[in-house]
């Protein structure tokens, strides 16, 4: 796992994504992969619309391709978000966002 946090500000996470991106433009064969952690209060389009902004934040300013970026989701107790550094082929299959 590269990274883990709960509900930060936009600020913060930033930060945080420019960090995974200097860690996928050291390792052109890894990718990241995001899984967003959401209650049922938030819900999935909260999720996925973060999401979103994240994808846009990494192909914009970290300047990645964004078959480098995947995110799975899964409703839980509390907001979060895991990162891990993978093989790039190994989420090759994952659907886009």
């Amino acid at each position: 796992m590269l990274d883990e946090y709960g509900p930060i500000g936009w600020r913060e996470e930033k930060a945080r994504l420019s960090a995974v991106a200097a860690a996928l433009n050291e390792q052109p064969a890894s990718a990241a992969l995001f899984m967003i952690r959401y209650t049922k209060k938030a819900g999935l389009p909260a999720a996925k619309k973060r999401a979103a902004g994240i994808l846009d934040y990494l192909t914009g300013n970290g300047r990645l391709k964004a078959d480098r970026v995947k995110f799975i989701f899964s409703e839980q107790p509390e907001n979060g978000t895991r990162i891990y550094l993978t093989p790039a082929d190994a989420i090759k299959d994952f659907l886009p966002l």
